[in-house]
């Protein structure tokens, strides 16, 4: 087994504020595995990973344009396991946390990312989410971007190690217990 380094910023941002206006793309929150939609996209080899998260209660933010899925990213609401980290993250019950966020390569540099986590922000406050979690890795210079343009503030960075079977911790985000 190969050595691991991750390095994760975090960032968050209260939810609330008015939803994105695009006449080309259409935002959902789904936790719908029937959509046909959602079985012809072009993430299908993750269908079976989506399903899972699903039936533990994760949703869907999915971007759609003429039936076609161009981004897609899970949100989860009581816990999420960082794999990269090694570590089980436990929400508050007014947050909310996107994450594995993913964009269809013709679809990249149009803003839908920003445009997508706008809405979430703006649909989340709807369902009594008052702070919108969101993480990256830290050489994701585009992801970053698009993260900060949607009004996310960084709150910090963890990093995690992995040696063989043992892994580390460290760092310090606000707002966070690790």
């Amino acid at each position: 087994m190969r050595d691991v380094f991750h390095s994760l910023k975090f960032f968050a941002a209260s939810t609330g504020g008015a939803a994105p206006t695009r006449d080309d793309v259409r935002y959902l929150i789904s936790s719908d595995t029937s959509e046909t939609f959602f079985l012809r996209s072009p993430f299908a080899r993750f269908t079976e990973q989506y399903t899972s998260r699903i039936s533990r209660g994760h949703e869907m933010l999915c971007g759609v344009s003429d039936d076609e899925i161009l981004f897609m990213a899970s949100i989860a609401y009581d816990d999420l396991t960082v794999d990269e980290l090694r570590w089980t993250w436990r929400l508050r019950d007014d947050e909310a946390v996107v994450y594995d966020v993913t964009t269809v390569p013709h679809a990249r540099c149009r803003g839908l990312y920003t445009d997508a986590l706008t809405y979430c922000l703006h649909a989340l406050h709807g369902r009594g989410v008052t702070r919108c979690w969101i993480y990256s890795e830290t050489r994701n210079v585009a992801s970053l971007r698009g993260i900060e343009h949607a009004a996310f503030t960084c709150k910090g960075t963890l990093r995690g190690l992995r040696i063989g079977p043992f892994a580390m911790r460290f760092g310090r985000v606000e707002g966070i217990r690790t």
